[in-house]
């Protein structure tokens, strides 16, 4: 069985004419035994760490690490994943039977109190509500079943461990209870109108006072995920109601007020940075050049331990050369008789381009309405262009010529390295770009056929004349 170090720097030693005192090196261990095992390997994984251990012939595993705080961590085994928390020094022991995986994990050692809560939070959610029922509540009826459920998972808390074997993990599970309850809450009214189908629902008038609850001024939540993420959808509710229109409106008009929110609703300097940083990294792909760099000259100004501004600055860095007004680069592909065309040949019309490959599930969701597009906008002027990033020519012709699929079909050798990846930033696909008849950039993250984009393109349309 292969062993595992895996060692982060602690900091480094100041320099003294005294004799520097020899650094001790504490060890963290994770070990298991795997009964049924569906791979021969077991990850565990975060930010940080990406360690990998292969089974022995009785499906145990050892992993050793070195921390220097309490973490928490991803174990994965075939499809399977668990959360794992582990203290510095601390000797864990898992066995689980992947017939049975939540159910039959078990744990001794170290921290085994924390991990089991986390453990029986997991097989008590599998007993809850669906997303139709919770979310096809009344309002009244929801808001009691929210709060009933926060009860009981502090309840498996306070049952699993006592505050002082472990405050600051305490801590953090009976915050992170608080912060899913609003963020439910605060999914409520768009989620009930799904789940009953009932577009014109609304939430009474006095029904986001939960938000008063959420501490927005406390810097040492912001290691916890939940907690940037509530005080994303914070903003999203005080952005509710801004006169702003996604179709007409350019979307550097959401993205400043956005930032104006974060001025006025918030005082904690790292806080404001934090959601800044957040807002710059979604935005800095679909506004203008000038938008763009005030942010950053603000960003900039602000975080003085440089902690965003570094990688900001090289994604847009990047990102300004496809910014919206820029020309489109005059990227190459091949077409299905491997004969080549650039983005220069289509000038003259409007371009809608589709990033796509044969594997991604949610990029063929969207075909039929692709397909339904063209046919609506057949007589405009407007190009369609769908360009694969398959590892390989062979499935995407195959797909091409099975589904008889319309519109200019291309090819992008290079995978996730190919040029339209690179050249527009691209993390995930589908992606749409939207250029205009001059090839200059309109939208380089524009909204997918099932959304908005035949209005879009027709207001464009309408406007070029």
């Amino acid at each position: 069985m292969k062993k595992i170090l895996a060692i982060v720097l602690m900091g480094l030693a100041l320099g003294s004419c005294n004799k520097p005192m020899e650094e001790q090196v504490v060890t963290t261990k994770l070990t298991g035994v795997i009964t049924n095992p569906k791979s021969n390997m077991v990850k565990l994984t975060n930010k940080e760490f990406d360690l990998i251990d292969t089974l022995s012939d009785v499906g145990s595993f050892a992993i050793e690490l070195v921390i220097n705080k309490p973490t928490y961590f991803t174990f994965r085994h075939g499809d399977e994943i668990a959360s794992i928390y582990l203290n510095s020094g601390d000797s864990l022991n898992l066995s689980l039977d992947t017939n049975n995986f939540d159910e039959s994990l078990t744990f001794s050692g170290n921290s085994k109190d924390q991990n089991q809560y986390m453990v029986a939070k997991v097989l008590s959610k599998d007993t809850e509500m669906g997303f139709r029922e919770l979310y096809g509540l009344n309002e009244e009826d929801f808001l009691l079943t929210t709060d009933s459920i926060q009860t009981k998972y502090d309840g498996l808390l306070a049952g699993s461990m006592k505050v002082s074997d472990d405050s600051l993990f305490y801590y953090t599970e009976k915050k992170k209870n608080e912060l899913e309850t609003i963020l439910n809450k605060a999914r409520y009214e768009n989620n009930h109108k799904y789940a009953t189908n009932d577009t014109t629902f609304k939430v009474s008038e006095d029904y986001y006072v939960f938000f008063d609850d959420l501490d927005r001024n406390n810097e040492s939540l912001l290691s916890i995920p939940l907690y940037r993420y509530a005080l994303d959808t914070y903003i999203d509710y005080k952005f509710d109601g801004f006169d702003f229109d996604y179709k007409k409106d350019p979307i550097a008009k959401a993205f400043n007020h956005r930032m104006d929110i974060i001025g006025n609703e918030f005082s904690n300097e790292k806080v404001k940075l934090e959601l800044m940083a957040m807002q710059a990294d979604r935005y800095l792909s679909r506004v203008d050049a000038s938008s763009a760099e005030q942010a950053l000259d603000k960003i900039k100004a602000m975080d003085t331990d440089k902690k965003y501004i570094a990688d900001l600055e090289e994604k847009w860095g990047l990102l300004k050369k496809v910014a919206v007004g820029q020309p489109v680069p005059n990227l190459q592909f091949v077409n299905t008789s491997g004969d080549s065309l650039s983005l220069a040949d289509l000038k003259g019309k409007m371009v809608y381009i589709d990033v796509w490959a044969t594997w991604c599930g949610p990029c063929l969701a969207e075909l039929p309405s692709l397909e339904k597009l063209q046919v609506e906008l057949k007589d405009r002027e407007v190009t369609f262009m769908s360009v694969s990033i398959d590892d390989t020519m062979d499935p995407w012709k195959k797909m091409v010529e099975k589904k008889e699929m319309k519109g200019i079909q291309v090819y992008s050798p290079g995978a996730w390295k190919s040029d339209i990846i690179t050249s527009f930033v691209i993390n995930g696909i589908p992606r749409f770009i939207l250029i205009d008849k001059n090839g200059i950039i309109l939208d380089n993250d524009a909204s997918r056929p099932s959304g908005d984009i035949k209005e879009v393109i027709l207001k464009n349309l309408n406007s070029e004349g």
